[in-house]
């Protein structure tokens, strides 16, 4: 991604509040995401999607959280701490 896409997903990140449809579940469901996987969210955003991802990775799990936009991750570092992703 350019430097523009990431002035304007840190720009938005305050406001950026997303939300995982059950399509977006079903996908990652489908990935077969077992116990004990190591998984890389990229363009990982606030961690809308780490509650799931903890879930099918299981504690056991590796699950590493990255985004372009630092805005983005700080604004979800509470989420992503309460699930134990880096």
């Amino acid at each position: 991604m350019s430097q523009p896409h990431r002035a304007y997903f840190n720009a938005i990140a305050p406001a950026w509040s997303g939300s995982a449809t059950a399509a977006v579940c079903q996908h990652l469901e489908n990935l077969g995401i077992q116990p004990g996987d190591r998984v890389l969210d990229l363009g990982s955003g606030k961690g809308l999607l780490a509650p799931l991802l903890r879930q099918l990775a299981g504690q056991e799990g590796l699950i590493t959280a990255v985004d372009i936009a630092e805005q983005m991750l700080l604004g979800g570092k509470g989420r992503y701490a309460q699930h134990g992703i880096i």
